[in-house]
């Protein structure tokens, strides 16, 4: 059994999302230099500003997913 839990959380800021996005892609844009950084990360805040920014903050769209495993033997 499997179930698909929402699981919106808040980014601290106005940069939220710029920040997350230098967390946890870092490692994917560091050969990129930093004007293409730059360009990399504003096109993705403009993209995604109607999606996930509300009521002034970022929020990104987590989903949780939980599952049960039975072991038969």
């Amino acid at each position: 059994m499997a179930c698909h839990i929402d699981r919106p959380t808040p980014l601290e800021g106005e940069n939220g999302l710029r920040n997350w996005i230098e967390m946890f892609a870092g490692a994917l844009l560091q050969h990129a230099t930093t004007d293409e950084r730059e360009e990399i990360i504003s096109q993705a805040e403009q993209r995604l500003k109607t999606i996930l920014y509300h009521d002034g903050r970022w929020v990104a769209d987590y989903k949780r997913i939980r599952v049960r495993g039975i072991k038969v033997t």
